[in-house]
């Protein structure tokens, strides 16, 4: 899947969280589960683990209203007519 990470919705643990990605072929919505790479005890970069069904606008919004990430306002007032502004994707 070709994505772009929006926001993390969600801090799970110390190597795992959830996120709000878009799908840039599809341009479907997805909160996604994403993990850390180990590597003798360092934690590295997050990757993408698994996504559920796709999301609404609604439900961005929705998610962006809990998120603590500061990247999250951005997408406080996403409708159907300004999403591809909010993601760079003119």
């Amino acid at each position: 899947m070709n994505y772009k990470k929006l926001f993390i919705s969600a801090d799970l643990d110390y190597c795992h969280h959830a996120a709000v990605i878009i799908d840039l072929e599809t341009y479907q919505f997805y909160n996604a589960l994403f993990s850390c790479q180990q590597t003798g005890g360092a934690i590295g970069d997050f990757f993408l683990l698994k996504t559920g069904g796709s999301i609404s606008c609604e439900q961005v919004k929705a998610f962006a209203e809990k998120s603590e990430d500061n990247r999250a306002k951005k997408y406080l007032k996403i409708t159907n007519d300004n999403w591809k502004e909010l993601i760079d994707e003119k």
